[in-house]
């Protein structure tokens, strides 16, 4: 079956919560409110609202700065939307306001994106209320950059039983970079999951038609524990 887990927990249930959400995400609480698209859009100032602008899936509260922002504001074009692509190519079309993609940016782009991302954070000092979550099905081979690393936002995600959690916001502790099991990032985590493994090898099987009773419930087990605990972003295409 492989190497067991280290530190294995006794069960899915007895993992504990993350202390925090990202590594440059440390004024985010260890329970941090996760925002879809259409969730954030409804943070614009109007009526009094906080105003909310996401670079690169992290979800800053402008508010302080209403008069740029909000309403009538010569920026408000930007509130209530991920602004990371308009930012990082200086173009407020609303082709580039409304695409999410950040795959394609070229080198200055990317550094124009981080030159306001340091921005917001350090000169600005917009509060971090949490993260855009991005929805999507996806091929397997699709996944493996969403590890928290080889993509622009540090999205991480997994997948089991055919389902894709985003598990950035409160679970980077766990499978981030640094994260014991970080192993499983981008990865579809159903076999060793169930038999509790860190073996490479059983990383890569993905037939569950070989798993024994106990450790289908052992699967069962972990799926609700990703159900309550993380976002369900997309499903498995393959």
């Amino acid at each position: 079956m492989g190497n067991a887990m280290p530190n294995a927990p006794r069960s899915p249930f007895s993992l504990p919560r993350s202390s925090s959400s990202r590594r440059e995400d440390k004024s985010v609480d260890s329970s941090p409110t996760v925002f879809t698209s259409s969730e954030l859009a409804q943070f614009t100032g109007e009526k009094k609202q906080p105003i909310y602008i996401s670079l690169a899936s992290v979800v800053y509260d402008a508010s302080s700065m209403r008069e740029v922002y909000g309403p009538g504001g010569e920026s408000h074009h930007l509130a209530g939307k991920d602004a990371s692509r308009a930012l990082a190519l200086s173009s407020f079309s609303a082709r580039d306001l409304n695409d999410l993609e950040l795959s394609d940016l070229g080198g200055a782009q990317l550094r124009q994106l981080d030159t306001w991302v340091k921005r917001f954070r350090e000169e600005y000092n917009f509060p971090v209320v949490g993260r855009l979550i991005l929805k999507q099905d996806m091929t397997k081979e699709e996944l493996r950059r969403f590890n928290g690393v080889d993509n622009v936002r540090h999205t991480c995600l997994v997948a089991l039983n055919g389902v894709i959690y985003d598990v950035t916001a409160n679970g980077w502790d766990h499978y981030g970079p640094d994260g014991t099991y970080s192993l499983f990032a981008g990865r579809d985590a159903s076999v060793a999951l169930a038999r509790m493994s860190l073996d490479p090898e059983v990383l890569d099987d993905a037939n569950l038609d070989e798993l024994t009773e106990e450790e289908r419930k052992t699967l069962a087990d972990w799926s609700t524990r990703f159900q309550q605990k993380y976002s369900v972003v997309g499903k498995l295409l393959d």
